[in-house]
C-alpha cells in the first residue's frame, strides 16, 4: 500500500522566530544557599520562572556600584568631623 502523496508545499508548524527575539547565549552561575532561597522565594512570589525573573531583574532591577576607596576615606573622614563636634560640645 502506498502512502498518499503531499498535493501541498507548505509544511505546518511553528514560524520562524525573528532575528531579535532569538534568545541564544545561555548564562550560569552558583549561588550561595541563602542567595538560593532569596532567588526560589523571588520565583515563587512572582509566579514566574527563574529564566523570565532574571530577564525581568536584569531589564529593570538596578544593582549598585561598589564603593570606591575616596568615597570612603570622604565617608570616613565627614563621620570623624561630626564625631569631633559632638565631642567638642560636651
Amino acid at each position: 500500500m502506498e502512502t498518499p502523496k503531499k498535493t501541498y508545499s507548505k509544511q505546518g508548524g511553528r514560524p520562524k522566530v525573528s532575528i531579535g527575539r532569538i534568545r541564544k547565549y545561555v548564562v550560569s552561575t552558583r549561588l550561595s544557599p541563602e542567595r538560593k532561597l532569596r532567588f526560589s522565594a523571588l520565583c515563587r512570589e512572582a509566579g514566574q520562572p527563574p529564566a523570565e525573573v532574571l530577564r525581568q531583574l536584569i531589564d529593570r532591577g538596578t544593582v549598585r556600584a561598589r564603593i570606591t576607596r575616596e568615597q570612603l576615606d570622604a565617608i570616613v573622614t565627614a563621620i570623624e568631623k561630626l564625631l569631633k563636634q559632638i565631642c567638642d560640645g560636651r
